[in-house]
C-alpha cells in the first residue's frame, strides 16, 4: 500500500497485490497528475464507449474518405481516447517510455484498489 498527497488538496491511496510500497506510491503520485478516469479496460462500460463513438462519428462524418477508411479512423480515435483515460495505458510520469501497465507487469503486481480524495 502506498499513498501520495498533492498540494494538501488531493490524496491518493493505492493498494497492490504484489509489488512494493515504492511502486504503490509512484502510482498514487501518477494519478493526480494524469487524472485517469478508468483503472483498466474492464472499467470502461458500453455507455461510455457509445457516447464517445457518437462524438467521434460526427467528426469523421465530414471527412472526404471511403466508408472503410472512416471506420478505421473512428476506431483509432476511440482507441486513442480510452488509452489516454485508462491508467494502465498511460505513460508513467517518471518515465514516459513505460506505461503503468508495464510497471505493474515488471513488478508482478496488480492494483487491488485506488482511493482518491480531494478537497
Amino acid at each position: 500500500m502506498g499513498n501520495y498527497v498533492h498540494n494538501n488538496k488531493i490524496a491518493v491511496v493505492v493498494s497492490l497485490d504484489g509489488g512494493n510500497v515504492e511502486l504503490a506510491r509512484d502510482i498514487a503520485m501518477h494519478i493526480p497528475a494524469m487524472k485517469p478516469e478508468y483503472m483498466s479496460d474492464e472499467e470502461i462500460n458500453a455507455e461510455a464507449r457509445t457516447m464517445m463513438m457518437e462524438v467521434f462519428q460526427k467528426e469523421v462524418a465530414d471527412i472526404n474518405k471511403p466508408e472503410e477508411i472512416k471506420k478505421k479512423i473512428l476506431d483509432g480515435k476511440i482507441a486513442t481516447y480510452f488509452k489516454e483515460k485508462t491508467l494502465t495505458y498511460q505513460p508513467f510520469i517518471k518515465d514516459g517510455d513505460t506505461t503503468i501497465g508495464q510497471l505493474l507487469e515488471k513488478s508482478k503486481a496488480k492494483i487491488k484498489e485506488v482511493k482518491r480524495y480531494a478537497i
